[in-house]
């Protein structure tokens, strides 16, 4: 049986009776409706029939305020090498524009080497021109030919809109000449959805859970439910320990914030890290005026491996001037970096004097990378990475943690052992050495 309807239309258990046993031929693109539709849904076969030629838009998701990708596809069997059609879009969303006040779409693979003009009509379409210079050919018979980034009022309901493709033409080869196609207009569906800003797991509500989604989300343990954009709260298109010193700002003032969008921005010249070696590791240590709430790094070590074939045990701790008012989350990730974030629930700022803030226990140099910390004010101040072996670079740096006498030696960069001694509570293991880089304990050790 053949029908020509792209929607299926309401029948009855009589109408067809036989339909257990018989193949239903439907519209391309027609096959979801009539799976989901009473009665037609029974047939033993529901099959799509194939169209000589087709430009459609794909059915595409958008949350309010934002902007998405709108692909638009072509099927053909003929060979085409010129395009040209109009775009309807519903009321509240039009085709973002370039800086340079261009309309942003682009060409896919498929039309490698032709070019595209566009242009905004009168009655509200989009008209847009496909050609090549050489006269090639669109490259195969199906997939995306031209992808549209639309922009969506943050005034548009929730629900389903259609996007209508118009006046198609195609050129096809036809010995020395080319003849023009007119596929029929084209219908899809474009679903805008709304959000919550902070309320990341979608469930209606912002709260301590959608913390702990963002916090899995930075730890690259994305939830099964996770709205991006509810969860990037100073829109900077990353999600970072801010966002979550944002939404707990937003929980504790009981769903109103005084934070604006904030970027990025270089550390604040009042503010300075440094790693200093200690006996069984590093410690983390800030001098800042300015205050912050919270902070994420990544951790690299140098080596999987120490000299003995040993991995190194790594492990990181807050300091106990921290360890009171914040949480740290750590995860190892895929590539062996180790990702670190420390926030509080409350907000609550970190000293604001020299301090230490994480121990780093680990054999071996170490690097850190991708430091963001949040101010009080809720914007994002990074740091520049740092290696262990290129920080320490005065005797005062470093001391040791130990509270019982150690044996330590210490060797030149070629190996050759220098001197052994034993360090004695908070005592420095470099005192008395000539200036000159050494290695101690698998670190290496400027002294000034």
């Amino acid at each position: 049986m053949i029908i020509e309807k792209e929607k299926p239309v309401s029948i009855n258990d009589g109408t067809f009776p036989n339909r257990s046993n018989a193949t239903l031929y439907i519209p391309f693109r027609s096959k979801t409706a009539y799976e989901a539709a009473d009665y037609w849904k029974e047939f033993k076969e529901i099959v799509e029939m194939a169209l000589t030629n087709c430009l459609y838009g794909m059915d595409t998701n958008v949350l309010t305020g934002k902007q998405a990708v709108l692909p638009i596809e072509l099927v053909n069997k003929d060979k085409v090498k010129l395009c040209q059609f109009d775009l309807r879009l519903p009321d509240g969303v039009t085709v973002a524009t370039k800086v340079s006040d261009k309309l942003d779409v682009k060409l896919t693979e498929r039309a490698e080497n032709h070019s595209i003009s566009s242009r905004h009509l009168a009655n509200g379409d989009y008209r847009f021109v496909i050609s090549s210079m050489d006269n090639d050919s669109f490259v195969g018979n199906n997939g995306s030919l031209v992808e549209v980034t639309i922009d969506v009022a943050d005034t548009m309901d929730a629900g389903e809109y259609i996007v209508k493709v118009l006046n198609v033409e195609l050129s096809v080869p036809d010995g020395n000449d080319l003849r023009v196609v007119r596929p029929a207009d084209t219908e899809s569906i474009l679903t805008v959805k709304t959000y919550t800003p902070g309320d990341v797991n979608n469930d209606g509500s912002v709260s301590v859970t959608d913390v702990g989604c963002a916090i899995n989300y930075i730890l690259e343990q994305v939830p099964s439910v996770f709205v991006f954009e509810a969860a990037d709260m100073n829109g900077d298109k990353s999600v970072s320990v801010t966002d979550v010193g944002i939404i707990i700002n937003l929980i504790l003032n009981d769903g109103v914030t005084s934070a604006e969008s904030r970027v990025m921005a270089d550390a604040s010249p009042m503010s300075e890290m440094s790693l200093r070696y200690v006996t069984d590791g590093y410690e983390l240590w800030l001098e800042n005026q300015e205050k912050f709430i919270g902070f994420q790094l990544d951790v690299q070590l140098a080596d999987e491996s120490d000299r003995n074939g040993a991995f190194p045990c790594t492990t990181v701790q807050l300091s106990e001037e921290v360890s009171n008012s914040h949480i740290l989350t750590c995860r190892k990730l895929g590539d062996g970096r180790y990702r670190v974030v420390c926030y509080s629930l409350t907000n609550e700022p970190l000293p604001a004097s020299a301090a230490a803030l994480l121990n780093i226990v680990a054999n071996g140099d170490i690097t850190l990378s991708d430091i963001r910390f949040t101010t009080v004010g809720l914007s994002e101040v990074c740091f520049d990475g740092m290696s262990a072996n290129a920080v320490i670079t005065d005797i005062a740096d470093v001391s040791g943690s130990c509270t019982q006498a150690l044996e330590q030696k210490v060797y030149t960069l070629d190996g050759r052992l220098c001197r052994t001694i034993r360090l004695h509570p908070r005592e420095n293991p470099l005192k008395g050495l000539k200036a000159g880089v050494y290695l101690i304990g698998n670190r290496k050790v400027v002294v000034r």
